[in-house]
């Protein structure tokens, strides 16, 4: 129990000092790379924080890091800080990632469409309440897409939108399922990628 909270924190601390760290390495400026078709390559990892608005009335804040695998595959670890449950959902997902460029075969078109990606990921974990305890199985099936709009750091910033799916199956008062996301409800985060 304690060592989730941990892992969140070092999660929140690696997002916040890794940008002062990338500044702090060599001013010498080194020859940009091609882009490549495949979404993970180039990237290390990634950090992002985002925004929720769940069906049910409740806002989570949602902290994840991600783990490129393959040129298209990568490991997420998602902690969703949900105040209004006093509870926190800690996910392990899989992620399938896709420039859009891949799928729409156009050279009129009017955006870079290598810089917008769109992505799949499902996963399983646990929630457990505001102090850690009474866990309980929780899953989550989300889909998204993050534009790049920068460099930052030697990192790459971009925005995105995610809608999806977050369940927790086991409550005394019986099944609930959060929905994150819908039409009028958009869930906006910020990524930064090494």
């Amino acid at each position: 129990m304690k060592l989730l909270r941990t892992c969140g924190f070092l999660l929140t601390a690696l997002l916040l000092l890794s940008a002062p760290f990338a500044q702090a390495q060599d001013a010498t400026p080194t020859p940009t790379p091609a882009i490549s078709n495949e979404p993970n390559i180039g990237a290390h990892f990634e950090m992002s924080t985002s925004y929720e608005r769940l069906l049910s009335g409740a806002n989570a804040t949602i902290i994840s890091a991600r783990l490129p695998l393959t040129p298209r595959y990568a490991f997420v670890y998602s902690q969703y800080q949900i105040p209004a449950a006093t509870a926190q959902i800690f996910l392990g997902e899989t992620e399938f990632r896709e420039k859009l460029s891949h799928l729409m075969k156009s050279s009129s078109a009017q955006i870079n469409l290598d810089a917008i990606q769109i992505w799949a990921r499902g996963g399983f974990g646990t929630k457990r309440d505001d102090q850690g305890n009474n866990p309980a199985f929780a899953w989550g099936i989300h889909g998204g897409v993050d534009i790049g709009i920068g460099q930052i750091g030697g990192g790459t910033l971009s925005v995105g939108v995610k809608v999806g799916m977050l369940g927790v199956t086991k409550q005394p008062a019986g099944p609930k399922v959060f929905v994150l996301g819908s039409s009028a409800e958009i869930a906006p985060g910020l990524n930064l990628r090494f």
